[in-house]
């Protein structure tokens, strides 16, 4: 029954770890779409 549990625990932390890590991924990527929106923003208008 414990060994179980245990196992049944390891697949949910690897799930989670899992989806933080895609999260984290997206968070990132969201972040470093912004910066470059605004950097592009920034170099249009001085480039007017």
């Amino acid at each position: 029954m414990l060994k179980r549990f245990v196992g049944i625990l390891m697949v949910l932390i690897e799930i989670i770890a899992i989806n933080s890590a895609i999260y984290m991924k997206a968070k990132t990527r969201s972040v470093q779409n912004k910066f470059i929106n605004n950097y592009n923003k920034s170099s249009s208008t001085i480039g007017e």
